[in-house]
């Protein structure tokens, strides 16, 4: 019996092992050693919620206020809900976790101020990321390789004034993006080789400042449509972006807007390209973008 409180053994043994002898009761240890390699922590009513390995008995709960992953967990786990956790702060994903998740869905936390999902997560299953009705949230952060096969990104009604995105996310599939009453956004930051396949991109009542795409994003898209973004000052795509389809590039009513740069060969079949209503000192197209172009207009704001 000694030896069991002192190096921690399972609720059922230790009331067993009383049973037998006779002893008076104790309470076991909340770490327990099931074998030199796993550990598991029983959370109980804990607020910090720490996942150091992929055994399936932590279950979250009503009470976590942050979760952080260790990196390379939960990568059989198909289903996680956040929803649960009302009081959920922080969120917290390591690199390489959540394999097989089919999407995740942070809506109506009114608590949480920051997302950060490591690099190559939610590489197997498919899934939408739905974050929204967030009140307190600031910070979105996604690793680069994460979501590839995900067919929908979508943030709404948040406060959040930081949205990055690395490289090689949103890369294997079909899909929708959408960013709209976000209205304390600043900058969005979208790294290389992002959302390929996706063809519909969308900005809606957002006042973002400084909107940047890494080389080779949005390869189906269609048309590029941004309005109303009077804080907006720099918008720079990197190259080879737009470049699939036939399609239009329209920006307008951006009256704070300074700089507009496109990389190489961007919208290279596009046949529209119509800054209108901005007050933009310096339009940069390199090499080979809009080389189908049967239309440019560029209106200045009276």
């Amino acid at each position: 019996m000694e030896r069991i409180l002192e190096e921690g053994a399972s609720f059922l043994l230790f009331n067993l092992t009383k049973k037998i002898r006779g002893l008076p009761a104790s309470s076991p240890k909340s770490s327990v050693t099931i074998s030199p390699e796993t550990e598991v922590n029983y959370c109980g009513s804990n607020p910090h919620f720490v996942v150091k390995n992929d055994d399936s008995r932590m279950k979250l709960h009503a009470e976590v206020e942050d979760v952080e992953l260790m990196a390379h967990v939960w990568n059989s786990v198909n289903q996680c809900d956040f929803g649960v956790c009302p009081r959920l702060k922080q969120l917290v994903i390591g690199d390489d976790c959540l394999q097989c998740v089919k999407g995740l869905a942070l809506v109506g936390l009114g608590m949480l101020t920051k997302v950060e999902i490591g690099s190559e997560c939610c590489r197997k299953g498919e899934g939408v990321l739905d974050i929204r009705d967030c009140a307190g949230l600031a910070e979105v952060r996604i690793g680069k390789g994460s979501c590839i096969g995900w067919s929908a990104f979508m943030l709404k009604n948040c406060p959040v004034t930081k949205l990055v995105i690395d490289s090689g996310c949103f890369s294997q599939r079909e899909g929708r993006f959408e960013v709209s009453d976000c209205k304390e956004l600043v900058k969005m930051l979208i790294g290389s080789d992002c959302f390929t396949e996706w063809s519909e991109c969308a900005f809606k009542n957002s006042e973002l400042v400084e909107l940047s795409f890494g080389d080779g994003c949005f390869l189906n898209l269609k048309q590029f449509a941004i309005s109303g973004m009077s804080k907006l000052k720099k918008l720079n795509v990197g190259s080879w972006c737009f470049t699939r389809m036939k399609g239009q590039f329209d920006v307008w009513q951006c009256q704070g807007l300074q700089e507009i740069i496109l990389g190489n060969d961007c919208c290279a079949d596009w046949s529209a390209f119509r800054i209108m209503d901005c007050g933009v000192e310096r339009v940069e197209l390199r090499a080979g973008c809009f080389s189908h172009c049967e239309m440019i207009v560029l209106e200045s704001e009276e």
